[in-house]
């Protein structure tokens, strides 16, 4: 998984919905590369948010027991992609 570091991002931004609804909030870089949101919950904790490349690539990293050490910090019970929305249309 790559690591990322904050001063990249400059905004979440929302983006077509694929099923047609609501905006979906998405993480873009000042590179203009687009980060999707992913939600992963702990048995002892609230849910953290992780920003990925790929929905499936980040679930699969952020799951696996190696990542407990460098990124979830802790074992994660679940992730998931959330589609936050701000109701609103695309930029």
């Amino acid at each position: 998984m790559q690591r990322l570091t904050l001063h990249r991002f400059s905004a979440l931004v929302p983006a077509q919905n694929p099923s047609g609804g609501p905006s979906i909030m998405t993480a873009v870089d000042t590179s203009s590369n687009v980060y999707f949101l992913i939600t992963c919950e702990y048995a002892n904790t609230y849910p953290k948010i992780f920003l990925a490349k790929s929905y499936a690539a980040g679930i699969t990293a952020l799951t696996d027991p190696a990542s407990q050490g460098t990124v979830t910090a802790a074992p994660v019970t679940g992730c998931y992609a959330v589609p936050y929305t701000n109701n609103a249309g695309t930029l």
